[in-house]
């Protein structure tokens, strides 16, 4: 975004800001996405190392871990603030969204 001028008015200095705090959740987002791989093999190993398959009494192999990976502890809690900064996205889109409405009303106000 481009710097604020003198003239801006009170809407454009919102935009700019919810605009700014949208990009934030976007990028906070995007790298809880890019941790993904990372995180989940984190778990299955995690996983491969805490015992034997309850159902085999075996160890685990890499894919019977892979299918109970989202119970574990920190693998949920990974997916949770992945979850949460999605819906923390959509939130700061909608603020957006009602800012750039506020911003044009003028434009529409004799319409």
């Amino acid at each position: 975004m481009s710097a604020p001028t003198f003239n801006e008015t009170a809407a454009e200095r919102r935009y700019r800001a919810v605009s700014a705090a949208y990009a934030f959740a976007v990028g906070q987002e995007q790298t809880l996405e890019d941790e993904k791989p990372a995180a989940k093999h984190a778990a299955i190993l995690r996983v491969m190392a805490a015992g034997p398959n309850e159902q085999t009494g075996k160890a685990h192999s890499a894919s019977s871990a892979e299918a109970i990976v989202e119970m574990e502890p920190g693998y949920a809690d990974y997916l949770k603030r992945r979850r949460d900064a999605v819906m923390f996205t959509i939130l700061q889109r909608c603020e957006r969204d009602i800012a750039y409405a506020a911003l044009l009303a003028p434009t529409f106000a004799g319409v």
